[in-house]
């Protein structure tokens, strides 16, 4: 979508609010893992917690999809192996 019409929409209205775009870049792979059941489907996180950055729109996110948000601040969030989760 973003290599296409689209995008370069987007890249010219950028130039409006004074931005210099270039292209885009690709935001990496996602992926849910957890300990209690497999995830295929949205209703599949209904009652699951997630650990997810403070940031308004993850949490948002994590809500909306019916999981339980567990807000991870850093620098707490590298050892996701401590008891403390």
């Amino acid at each position: 979508m973003l290599d296409g019409e689209i995008g370069q929409r987007m890249l010219k209205e950028a130039s409006t609010k004074g931005l210099v775009a270039i292209g885009w870049s690709e935001n990496g792979y996602r992926q849910l893992t957890n300990s209690k059941r497999p995830v295929s489907k949205p209703s599949d996180l209904d009652g699951l917690k997630i650990r997810t950055m403070q940031n308004p729109i993850h949490l948002d996110i994590w809500r909306t999809l019916g999981a339980t948000r567990r807000r991870c601040r850093s620098p707490s969030c590298s050892p996701l192996s401590s008891s403390t989760w």
